[in-house]
């Protein structure tokens, strides 16, 4: 009976540690500026220690997916790819939810800074190239819950 009950309560912890990984990733739409979107899903980062891992050791990332960084102001924001093992393209995206600037093809390793040009509020990794490849460019605009569109900027 005990033996029962560890394993209802392991299996519950476990479901319940899988629920909020999934509510982490969500949709997540860019809007280019000819009105075409470009749908995928995005993982948030919005802890200090979610965002210090990011992408760490991840070997492969679907294409259409990406993580998105969420922080609580808008400022330069500087990334660095340590222990990031695949290519990423850097979309720093401003407090009203357009992007700023784009980093394209930061190297896997690489410990120097990735600084934003523009104060950022959100930042979006995605797979490197893609940004090139699906035409992302600055002023398009970014939709997903987390974005929350302010007056600042």
């Amino acid at each position: 009976m005990i033996k029962q009950s560890f394993l209802i309560i392991i299996s519950l912890l476990f479901l319940s540690a899988c629920g909020d990984e999934q509510n982490k990733i969500q949709p997540l739409t860019i809007e280019k500026a000819d009105g075409t979107t470009i749908a995928m899903t995005a993982e948030t980062a919005e802890t200090a220690s979610e965002q210090m891992r990011g992408l760490m050791n991840v070997t492969h990332m679907p294409e259409k997916h990406g993580m998105l960084f969420v922080f609580d102001d808008s400022k330069f924001r500087s990334f660095w790819m340590k222990n990031t093992l695949i290519p990423l393209d850097m979309i720093f995206i401003n407090s009203k939810g357009v992007i700023g600037h784009i980093h394209h093809h930061a190297n896997p390793n690489d410990l120097s800074g990735v600084p934003s040009e523009i104060p950022a509020m959100y930042v979006l990794e995605i797979n490197g190239g893609l940004s090139a490849k699906w035409g992302i460019a600055i002023g398009d605009k970014v939709f997903h819950d987390k974005i929350k569109r302010t007056l600042a900027e």
